[in-house]
């Protein structure tokens, strides 16, 4: 009887394995196929080139610490993950990290990069993955604050400041954005309440859900502060990467220029219709749409938004894949 259910046991934890294979293997294969396509679609290779053959010590310098950059930005995100995962699994940095570069590999070519969790919690025993994935979404709630508490004062003040984009003209559209502005505020509210949401419905819904609800009961305002605090670092360096890019690009932006603009776009392409956020030419036709109003080189700046993806996204990508790569093997 017990070697028939150790038999089973086997059997069935053979199955989780190849399916798990399966899955990192077509990961692979999807990740790779929407790198290359994105890559062999992008026209401005040209002004890529006339950029690399650009004098000036600043010009390099602004290169090497973009580079320099995405270390840190992919570690104060790696640490955000274990911060979150500490009440439900204990992990090692470097295996946040891990995390993190396959959660990449799968949210890459997935609309809104709704298929992120997935990758991440493929490190995690299977019978916390429910949780985690809770906890992922926590995460990226705290990436919209971010971005809408940085965007939403840049969005007005680049409106006061007289710069016209045609679309901001339309009444509708102010509308829009009003409405934006009270879902951020809800947001906000929401994301402060979750350990009194979580006390409110705990033991009131399915296992499952109360599962989850214990664990918003055990958050800490300063747990969520330092949560959200991380995601404001990262955010801030991504942006910092982006104007030095720019510089390398040749467009000279100010420090206000380069707040209010590279805020103001990152706010637009977070609201805008999920299937396009994982379209890299349609991330450059934003930032060309609001940068072009300080500068009028648009090649330029399509070539900066595609060199910071190439750099921040694309390579980790391929990392990502290597990993799935190397897991699945020492697995098999």
């Amino acid at each position: 009887m017990y070697k028939g259910n150790e038999n089973s046991f086997m059997f069935k934890n053979k199955n989780i394995i190849t399916s798990e294979n399966i899955i990192r293997a077509i990961i692979g294969v999807l990740a790779c196929i929407f790198l290359i396509y994105s890559l062999s679609t992008f026209e401005g290779y040209g002004s890529l080139l006339q950029t690399l053959k650009n004098d000036g010590f600043f010009h390099w310098q602004s290169l090497f610490l973009v580079v320099l950059l995405i270390p840190l930005n992919w570690y104060l995100e790696s640490v955000k993950w274990k911060m979150l995962l500490k009440n439900v699994e204990q992990i090692s940095l470097k295996n946040a990290f891990y995390s993190v570069l396959t959660g990449l590999t799968t949210g890459i070519f997935s609309p809104a990069r709704l298929g992120e969790f997935a990758g991440r919690i493929l490190i995690l025993d299977p019978k916390n993955r429910k949780k985690a994935s809770a906890l992922w979404a926590v995460g990226s709630i705290t990436m919209t604050i971010a971005v809408c508490l940085s965007g939403i004062p840049a969005l007005f003040l680049f409106i006061q400041s007289g710069r016209e984009i045609s679309f901001l003209q339309n009444g509708t559209v102010m509308y829009y954005l009003t409405a934006i502005l009270l879902i951020v505020v809800l947001l906000i509210l929401v994301y402060f309440l979750l350990p009194f949401i979580g006390k409110s419905f705990a033991g009131k819904s399915s296992k499952f859900l109360s599962s989850a609800f214990l664990l918003l009961k055990s958050f800490s305002l300063a747990y969520l502060f330092n949560i959200l605090n991380l995601s404001l670092l990262r955010y801030l360096v991504f942006c910092f990467q982006f104007w030095l890019m720019l510089y390398f690009s040749g467009v000279k932006l100010s420090p206000w220029e380069a707040c209010t603009g590279i805020f103001t776009a990152y706010l637009f392409i977070t609201f805008l219709p999920s299937i396009f956020l994982t379209e890299a030419a349609v991330k450059s036709s934003v930032f060309l749409l609001v940068l072009s109003t300080f500068s009028v080189n648009p090649v330029a700046i399509i070539s900066s938004s595609m060199l910071l993806w190439i750099v921040n996204l694309a390579i980790p990508t391929l990392l990502g894949v290597f990993l799935l790569t190397k897991k699945r093997r020492e697995v098999g």
